[in-house]
């Protein structure tokens, strides 16, 4: 088996992981490179269109609808040019006190553009596998960028002055770009090398690049194993290490400018909720109806104070990287 991520060839490990979103009753292979430790699929022959139905999750928010009401778009709004400013008190209030766990993601996302340091006007910026495209929506709203989704599955196109959606792949996109971004669509390609050659062609001059990923180098999956429910099988074609992904970006010229955890406490209650037996769109996981974790306040406040410490000691459950070329 050759590693999706680091490129050699070698299986330490096979491990058998069931599907958990749906639980359709099907499990899958996946190698664990002897050489970097990451997570590979092996099987290939699966119908792509069927893991990604027009009800998979994120392609069911229509960001003009969603944000349609003048009090959302005046809060996304407020989110998207904090994303752009030298002060991030907005987002980082938002991302630790906002009462839904999506709004919650959303100023995480927005913190890693922050953290690009991206500034100024005319930036454009592209999300690659963007489902709906609720997030470059969010970007656009902050007024000095044109942002663009791609993503072979969205649920339809759009064209408006600052903002777009295409359903579309990479290779098929043209011009250049200040930011590409990739959160959390990395681990569903069958070749993130090549992918990532062709962001690398498509960067302007002092453009950054945001990998956002889940990462078997972590507690979470040192702890809960083929239960962690990140591994997302067989949606995920991998599941990077660190050390591949760094040799990954090495690989195609990629110089690392800033790295760091934003996994939240979702590593553990909804881990242990696959760990149960429950479907994660079941309603009781909390999942998708965004209510959050379901324990009581102490045990909340204890699952957030760990995420925080392996989020420091970046052994959390998922990992961001700023890049440029």
């Amino acid at each position: 088996m050759v590693c999706l991520i680091c490129g050699k060839s070698g299986t330490k490990t096979i491990h058998l992981v069931e599907e958990c979103m749906y639980r359709t009753g099907f499990s899958y292979d996946y190698s664990e490179c002897e050489h970097c430790a990451s997570l590979s699929r092996t099987t290939d022959d699966i119908d792509e269109n069927e893991l990604y139905p027009s009800q998979y999750y994120s392609l069911t928010s229509d960001p003009l609808a969603t944000f349609s009401s003048p009090i959302a778009k005046f809060v996304a709004q407020l989110l998207a040019c904090s994303a752009f400013s030298h002060f991030g008190v907005i987002l980082k209030a938002a991302h630790a006190f906002a009462p839904r766990r999506d709004i919650r993601t959303l100023s995480s996302i927005l913190r890693s553009v922050r953290a690009s340091e991206i500034r100024g006007s005319d930036i454009r910026i592209l999300d690659v596998g963007s489902g709906s495209g609720l997030v470059p929506f969010v970007l656009s709203l902050a007024g000095n960028n044109f942002s663009m989704g791609i993503d072979p599955f969205a649920p339809n196109t759009i064209k408006k002055k600052s903002f777009a959606l295409e359903r579309t792949e990479l290779s098929d996109v043209s011009g250049t770009f200040d930011l590409i971004m990739f959160h959390h669509s990395l681990e569903h390609t069958a070749n993130p090398n090549q992918l990532l050659k062709t962001a690398k062609g498509l960067l302007g001059p002092d453009g950054r690049m945001i990998i956002r990923v889940p990462t078997v180098s972590s507690d979470a999956w040192s702890n809960f194993r083929t239960y962690w429910y990140q591994l997302d099988a067989p949606r995920h074609r991998s599941i990077p290490s660190r050390s591949g992904l760094e040799q990954l970006f090495a690989s195609i010229g990629l110089r690392i400018e800033t790295k760091y955890d934003d996994s939240t406490t979702t590593q553990f209650w909804l881990s242990e909720n696959v760990k149960s037996g429950l479907s994660l769109m079941d309603p009781a996981s909390n999942f998708s109806t965004f209510r959050g974790s379901h324990k009581n306040f102490l045990h909340k406040a204890l699952d957030a104070k760990k995420a925080r410490k392996l989020n420091a000691n970046l052994a959390g459950d998922q990992c961001c990287y700023i890049l440029s070329a």
